[in-house]
């Protein structure tokens, strides 16, 4: 297998793999918060709508900012939620569009080094995401943001290593002083 075929692999690994992983994590979701709902059992002597409402209201404004202070939360750069659908959908088609690039012009070191920076940075954030989980015990999760980390820096090696040869192999030969290359 040459590299340029090892690198589309490696992307189009790392894109699905990020994909399973983001479509896991969202179906958790609702079993996580439907657990942290359950956390304080009920006093049977209370009113209904009475203190215990007030006190759980309580509850959930402290949770909010534990969770706001929490250096654990999941990752909201300006607050958005990075791995809503679209722009899991954004990172998904781009990195797929690096791939083709690759693809197509697998001797255009700008592009080649352009895909080997944007691996570089998926791995990052899979690397947090890693942690991330870990933290919350989705062991399962945090596992397979490992191996989509190791796809993505694969990748980022192989993009690199072809960048550094198309730069090479375009480089002109030098000669002795004054005189041109043939």
């Amino acid at each position: 297998m040459g590299m340029r075929s090892l690198l589309v692999a490696l992307v189009i690994a790392a894109t699905a793999a990020f994909v399973v992983g983001v479509s896991i994590e969202r179906g958790n979701e609702p079993a996580q918060h439907a657990a942290s709902e359950a956390v304080a059992p009920t006093n049977e002597n209370q009113e209904a709508g009475g203190e215990g409402e007030a006190q759980h209201a309580a509850g959930e404004s402290a949770g909010r900012a534990t969770n706001a202070a929490d250096p654990h939360a999941e990752l909201r750069p300006l607050g958005i939620d990075v791995e809503a659908w679209p722009f899991v959908l954004a990172a998904a088609l781009a990195s797929l569009a690096l791939a083709a690039g690759a693809w197509l012009r697998q001797r255009l070191t700008p592009l080649l080094t352009l895909v080997a920076v944007a691996m570089l940075a998926f791995a990052a954030l899979d690397i947090r995401e890693v942690f991330h989980q870990a933290d919350i015990n989705e062991n399962g999760l945090a596992v397979l943001a490992g191996a989509v980390a190791a796809l993505h820096l694969t990748a980022a090696a192989v993009a690199a290593a072809m960048a550094s040869r198309s730069r090479d192999s375009t480089a002109p030969a030098s000669g002795p002083a004054g005189t041109m290359a043939a």
